[in-house]
């Protein structure tokens, strides 16, 4: 969410700088943790498993960063965090028609609590867009 503001905030910039950079402070705050880890003996370095992060680094995170970015910049804070909330519903359905998962009832009552927070929110911007669409009315001659 604080990448959404400030990337409409900012000046311009360019989407794979600003993946980048945010990409790489993700590392450098995580890199404490995965140190910790590996010296309590919690994880391994294995080679495969250095090229899964290398992998999941580029594609899911990097490559989706520049499309947040540019998304960002087209359609503006507002709409990308909306749609940050209906990434679980959507892999909890993909689990389902995929995998066979079936969802808990914490799931679907968080589906409830998601939904509602999404109507309440186009809700409060609607007034907002009705003012900033108005046409005047021009008089019939």
């Amino acid at each position: 969410a604080i990448n959404a503001l400030v990337a409409r905030a900012g000046p311009p910039i360019n989407p794979i700088a600003a993946s980048a950079g945010w990409t790489l402070f993700g590392a450098v705050l995580s890199t404490p943790f995965a140190l910790a880890s590996l010296a309590t003996g919690a994880a391994s370095l294995t080679l495969p498993g250095l090229f899964w992060i290398g992998l999941l680094a580029i594609g899911p995170t990097a490559l989706a960063g520049v499309l947040q970015f540019m998304l960002l910049r087209e359609v503006g804070p507002l709409f990308v965090t909306q749609t940050n909330y209906l990434i679980p519903p959507f892999a909890v359905a993909l689990g389902v028609v995929a995998l066979g998962e079936t969802p808990s009832p914490g799931a679907l009552v968080a589906f409830g609590l998601i939904a509602l927070g999404l109507s309440l929110a186009q809700e409060a911007y609607r007034p907002l867009w009705r003012r900033l669409t108005r046409r005047p009315i021009r008089p019939r001659r």
